[in-house]
């Protein structure tokens, strides 16, 4: 039986790896929900904020060869034509699936940049991950970004630069 996009967001709470910065090559297991989203750190340079990942690793280093499965897929809206919050809703509504998204740290209302993650019915493979990536990524009305087709790719947590800057979460 393949994997599909579920019909349920984050509703639980998930484990995720996070890795302290964007060059440790290990990082530790932690339990989030979807207030993970909705309460993004401030922090003013990007690179100095801690990454994390869906995926589940061999002693939690993050490298292909480490991959166990991931029960998420994420895509990066950060490509012309961006995508509104209202597209992206009406995408996951036709799809028929929930999803959790949020804007990037470069986003601004004139360029939003988003990423977008959909929980899938069971956990996948690296190579389920790669065909449902590009299987769902081709249904989107908007733009995409290449990175994310990557099964191990790490985020960087939820941030905004600063107290006052462009961020909006939410979830179908």
């Amino acid at each position: 039986m393949s994997a599909e996009p579920s019909q349920t967001a984050l509703n639980n709470r998930v484990t995720i790896t996070r890795f302290a910065h964007k060059k440790a090559p290990q990082g530790e297991q932690v339990e989030i929900d979807g207030d993970f989203f909705a309460k993004p750190a401030v922090i003013a340079d990007k690179d100095a904020a801690p990454l994390f990942t869906f995926a589940r690793h061999n002693g939690n280093y993050r490298k292909v060869e480490n991959f166990i499965d991931t029960s998420v897929l994420g895509f990066d809206l950060d490509v012309v034509p961006y995508a509104t919050e209202e597209d992206i809703r009406a995408a996951l509504v036709k799809l028929g699936c929930g999803g959790i998204y949020h804007t990037s740290h470069s986003a601004t209302p004139d360029t939003p940049k988003w990423h977008l993650f959909i929980v899938t019915t069971r956990p996948m493979s690296d190579a389920e991950y790669r065909e449902m990536h590009a299987r769902v990524r081709a249904m989107f009305p908007f733009g995409v970004g290449e990175a994310a087709k990557d099964s191990v790719r790490a985020w960087f947590i939820p941030v905004k630069s600063s107290e006052g800057a462009f961020y909006r979460s939410g979830q179908v």
